[in-house]
């Protein structure tokens, strides 16, 4: 009997990681997307919908790769870009434009947190 309960903690705490991880990666993602789009299409870029984006984009992107295992990575890029178009009511070169700026912002992000923190960047890769 007790095994069953450590077994039951140990899934709680499983779970309760898992939700505090997908938290704190929205609000990193949904950070850098807000910066991107601010810059590309200035006020139409919210931060709730920067949160919905990386919801979604999360969530989409990992089924379709699932589902779909040698092409489901473009795929799901296609899915990031038309989240992105549809949310913040923009063209498909703008919502290029933020996605490659948003990997531009997440990249000096790290490189800020690194130094900051004096971790190697090759503990990233």
């Amino acid at each position: 009997m007790m095994v069953v309960g450590i077994l039951a903690g140990l899934t709680v705490a499983a779970l309760f990681a898992l939700l505090v991880t997908l938290v704190i990666s929205l609000i990193i993602i949904g950070g850098v997307i807000y910066i991107a789009g601010r810059i590309v299409v200035g006020g139409k870029a919210t931060f709730g919908s920067s949160i919905s984006i990386a919801l979604l984009g999360i969530i989409l992107g990992t089924v379709v790769s699932i589902v779909l295992p040698v092409f489901g990575w473009l795929v799901a890029l296609l899915v990031w870009l038309y989240l992105i178009k549809r949310f913040f009511d923009c063209g498909w070169l703008a919502s290029i434009g933020i996605g490659l700026l948003s990997v531009v912002v997440w990249i000096v992000m790290w490189i800020i947190l690194a130094v900051l923190i004096g971790i190697s960047l090759f503990a990233f890769l």
